[in-house]
């Protein structure tokens, strides 16, 4: 007896009653669904102790059991072989924290690599437009220049391995056969030139002569071996005649202008 007088204590237990509801009462015997569907059968709760107990065991299997214990098969998929982790969850507080903790980071890194793979996506194609133009370019030049080429297969580096499924190794850096364009003439465009000008200076040694006396003379000379070459193929152009006008006057015979 906790208050003198058996009417104080009726009146204390039927506050306590009031306060925890009346026992005995029907409880769902769980919470949880089966495809949607809550299971229809009914547990009698006689007392107090027993809706403890049964809060207790529908609070356990809503919210699960604790430590969870995740085992990550490959945590690092750069690396070969499998990289083994395991994951403990002690409790639902730290869990959700570990949860939020994680998708932040997730959402810190997403917005980071779409970024970069944006400004990846834009260098990629102006550097692909700036090959383009250069292969279109060599290809004049070679077109230009016409010189001879041949097809042979070249090793060319690569970060990565192609063809390959797993990351591990898709990872690894490897070579790849190529088909390249290479010149297989002997001699190089300096060395034509060279012999070009060597010919050229041969000519010239050949043919040159030193001229003098009067000029009115060296012009008319000029002019009746010119009318003579082109009588023999007979064409003569207006420029040609122009020329010709021009051989009528006479030259300086250092800097090849007419004298006023």
């Amino acid at each position: 007896m906790c208050c003198p007088g058996q009417q104080n204590n009726d009146a204390l237990l039927k506050l306590i009653l009031k306060r925890i509801g009346s026992l005995p009462a029907d409880v769902p015997a769980s919470f949880l669904t089966k495809k949607g569907v809550q299971p229809a059968q009914i547990k009698k709760v006689e007392s107090l102790t027993d809706f403890i107990a049964w809060f207790a065991e529908r609070f356990d299997e809503t919210v699960g059991e604790f430590e969870i214990t995740i085992e990550v098969d490959d945590a690092d998929l750069t690396k070969e072989g499998k990289q083994t982790q395991t994951i403990r969850l002690p409790n639902l507080a730290e869990s959700i924290a570990e949860m939020f903790s994680m998708m932040i980071h997730f959402n810190i890194n997403n917005e980071l690599i779409l970024n970069i793979v944006n400004r990846t996506l834009i260098e990629s194609g102006q550097i692909k437009q700036s090959e383009f133009k250069t292969y279109s370019a060599l290809n004049a030049l070679i077109d230009y220049v016409g010189f001879h080429t041949s097809s042979e297969v070249q090793k060319m580096p690569l970060s990565f391995t192609v063809g390959e499924k797993s990351f591990d190794k898709f990872l690894k850096e490897s070579e790849q056969n190529v088909s390249v364009l290479t010149y297989n003439e002997k001699e190089t465009l300096i060395a034509k030139m060279q012999s070009l000008l060597q010919a050229a200076a041969i000519t010239r040694a050949v043919h040159y002569k030193r001229t003098g006396g009067n000029q009115q003379q060296i012009a008319s000379k000029l002019k009746s071996d010119l009318l003579t070459l082109l009588g023999e193929s007979g064409t003569i152009t207006d420029q040609v005649k122009a020329f010709i006008k021009n051989l009528d006057q006479v030259y300086d015979g250092i800097n090849n202008q007419p004298q006023q």
